[in-house]
């Protein structure tokens, strides 16, 4: 009983101290215009889709951005009368992961977040991003969304809605859910963002108090569903949801362009196929804003990385839109959950502004007829592009003559190649590309599939010779369900911005306070093996150079 008490005394301790010292949710206001930076601090992602457990990805978004405005900001300390800038306009997403780039991408468009004349972010402003990104994570439990997918979803099955979507006619699969109502759920987090004002965290914390945060793991401190910061983080999560549902109000239901360095990709297989479809017709299409779109089509770096590769050179296409709801119905299609989308890139329903191959590449342009099938693309993937934005920055930077710290981090989910059947991904592989279908046997698809995937393995390496790469793995499957439906948004959203704090190699950054490493969100499942200890190297490569500078 006396231990009992000692923890609850020790654990409200720790949740008003490490609140109020981490400052995690101080409001700064922006600064006036600033010179040219003397270091530009290029923080890059890559996220995976998780489809409504996407809390996850915005928690370790939140995270990420924190780590950049604190290494930042640790910079400036030990170089006094210089400015350090950030620039967080590197990100490539899928399906969910998607529209999490959206919100990274409203975000930095948000003039009460960011001063738009300056080129980069301040570390006051980043760590206002960061706030906003865990703000919005707490609110994505469902209210009304959960009605709207049943209903819907009963039409789909049918096929009574999106058949427009489906200009080859083909059967292909009964999806459960229709595009642009999905697309519509997830486009509420984007336009709440882009109207999100710092004074909704105030309101937060009068309703509801701070973010219970502690000084070390969860798991360490005997956590539970019953200790008091459960509540607190249940209430946390209702009263930011009934912010943003307030904010909805207000906010025009209108489409929002799509930002510079921002991207999101999907796999599509070309021709008029039927299943199975041939493995050597898929191909992964990284969507863009035109102005990225441009500089990615003659990237040296990306040149030279697809020359080196097999199977990436011939399945890569580049393609630009200015619409995010245009990305959102292609990305979030996915093989048995969305109804299909089919045709041709360039023409409605698709109707993407350009496309093209990268220098460096022998893929067909699917300029003809074909199949989206989603974004169930791994983030080894994803990754060749935001490598490739990176490398570009850090050249531009030093053409400019102002230092450049590049780091690329990488969201994914856990994976055992021994089991077929573990992720969504490898079970769409074996069963629409793979005739004898399961169990895994070594003539299938799914081996090809994986070493496309490791192709990623040599471009990591040579990015880390100029820079930090950090591979992040968790599952984010919890018990009852998907995150936002189940109502556990709040506990993935902790989870999320954890798994920096346990994955992330310190020694790598010893400019980062202490504080960063001492600062876990509130976890009552932390002792479940949902947030492992990656192998070396990460997802998985060989070890990596510690890359950065000094």
């Amino acid at each position: 009983m006396k231990q009992n008490s000692m923890r609850n005394w020790l654990g409200r301790c720790a949740i008003f101290g490490w609140a109020l010292l981490s400052g995690f949710f101080l409001f700064v206001s922006s600064p006036q215009a600033a010179p040219v930076p003397s270091r530009v601090f290029v923080q890059c992602v890559v996220m995976q889709g998780n489809g409504y457990n996407w809390a996850s990805t915005l928690g370790w978004l939140s995270g990420q951005v924190e780590i950049a405005a604190a290494r930042a900001s640790a910079w400036e300390a030990a170089h006094p009368g210089s400015r350090a800038g950030i620039d967080l306009r590197c990100a490539t997403g899928s399906s969910s992961g998607g529209p999490a780039a959206a919100v990274l991408d409203a975000l930095l468009e948000n003039p009460t977040l960011v001063d738009r004349n300056d080129d980069w972010l301040t570390p006051e402003e980043a760590q206002g991003v960061s706030r906003a990104l865990m703000f919005l994570a707490l609110s994505t439990n469902f209210d009304g969304e959960y009605r709207r997918l049943v209903g819907t979803g009963i039409g789909a099955w049918l096929g009574l809605f999106d058949r427009s979507s489906n200009a080859l006619g083909g059967r292909y699969w009964r999806g459960v859910s229709t595009a642009s109502v999905n697309a519509a759920i997830f486009g509420d987090w984007v336009r709440a963002a882009r109207v999100y004002d710092p004074a909704w965290h105030d309101a937060l914390m009068d309703e509801a108090g701070p973010l219970p945060l502690y000084a070390e793991r969860p798991a360490q401190l005997g956590q539970s569903g019953e200790d008091p910061a459960a509540a607190r983080m249940e209430a946390l999560a209702n009263a930011a949801r009934g912010q943003v549902d307030k904010a909805l109000q207000q906010a025009p239901a209108t489409d929002v362009p799509v930002g510079p360095g921002i991207c999101a990709t999907a796999l599509a297989v070309t021709g008029r196929p039927k299943p199975p479809f041939s493995y050597a017709d898929l191909r992964l299409i990284a969507i863009c804003d035109p102005e990225t779109f441009t500089t990615l089509s003659s990237n040296t770096h990306l040149g030279e990385w697809l020359g080196s590769s097999t199977q990436m050179q011939e399945r890569l296409v580049l393609a630009s839109t200015r619409s995010w709801r245009n990305i959102l119905n292609i990305t979030l299609r996915e093989p048995e959950l969305m109804t299909p989308l089919t045709g041709k890139l360039r023409v409605a329903p698709i109707g993407l502004d350009a496309i093209a191959v990268p220098a460096g590449a022998d893929s067909s342009v699917a300029a003809g007829p074909l199949v989206m099938m989603g974004g169930f693309a791994d983030p080894r993937l994803q990754a060749w592009i935001s490598a490739a934005m990176l490398s570009g920055k850090l050249d531009a930077l030093e053409r400019r003559g102002v230092e450049g710290d590049g780091r690329l981090a990488v969201f994914g989910r856990t994976e055992d190649r021994d089991d077929p059947t573990e992720t969504f991904a490898q079970r769409t592989i074996v069963k629409y590309f793979d005739s004898l279908e399961m169990p895994f046997h070594e003539e299938g698809t799914l081996p090809f599939y994986y070493d496309w995937q490791d192709e990623v393995c040599p471009v990591a390496e040579d990015l880390a010779r100029r820079s930090h790469v950090d591979f992040y793995r968790m599952d984010w499957n919890l018990p009852g369900g998907a995150g936002a439906i189940a109502g556990h948004g709040q506990t993935l959203a902790a989870k999320g911005y954890n798994l920096g704090k346990i994955q992330t190699p310190r020694d790598k950054y010893p400019e980062l306070p202490s504080r960063i490493w001492r600062t876990f969100a509130f976890d009552p499942i932390d002792t479940q093996a949902y947030l492992p200890t990656p192998p070396p190297g990460g997802m998985p490569c060989l070890p990596l150079s510690s890359g950065g500078q000094d």
